[in-house]
């Protein structure tokens, strides 16, 4: 439908938008190499739209999506420079150093892929940084889904060391 309204021949945030929750679908139900394919068509077009020098928090989530499906196809050096981007990306656009959401999750991406690459010092550095940042966020006690879900990732490396 979007494709109908916006033109088959030209990029728009609604048509990238669309592709990256059908993405989003697709890993959600196993189907990874589709998910793979609709996150790379999303980026492609966000990068179209928003340039590639500039950064975009479409841009970045992109990115981590990309390489969420990467990690769980197994390539994870390609994960790994996926998410590095998201959070290169998502630092440039909320300040270096300061605490944000899409920061702290993209540390935790970076850390649950390392744990996976089993270089475990690196997987608890970078979720300990997830976890202080959302913490800070969202208070030391936080119930937060996320902060629950990230000690869970943290207590799984720390079994591992």
């Amino acid at each position: 439908m979007k494709l109908a309204i916006h033109g088959y021949d030209r990029s728009h945030p609604d048509i990238a938008g669309s592709l990256k929750n059908i993405g989003n679908v697709y890993r959600r139900q196993g189907e990874l190499n589709e998910a793979s394919e609709m996150y790379k068509q999303s980026l492609e077009m966000y990068l179209a739209i928003h340039g590639h020098d500039k950064p975009h928090p479409d841009v970045a989530a992109s990115l981590k999506s990309l390489g969420i499906v990467y990690r769980l196809q197994g390539e994870l050096s390609e994960a790994l420079e996926k998410c590095k981007q998201s959070l290169e990306m998502y630092s440039a656009i909320h300040g270096h150093g300061k605490p944000h959401t899409d920061i702290a999750k993209s540390l935790w991406s970076i850390g649950v892929v390392h744990h996976k690459r089993k270089v475990l010092s690196q997987a608890a550095k970078f979720l300990e940084d997830s976890l202080g940042m959302l913490q800070f966020l969202h208070g030391q006690n936080s119930q937060n889904a996320d902060t629950k879900d990230l000690l869970c990732d943290l207590a799984d490396v720390y079994e591992d060391q």
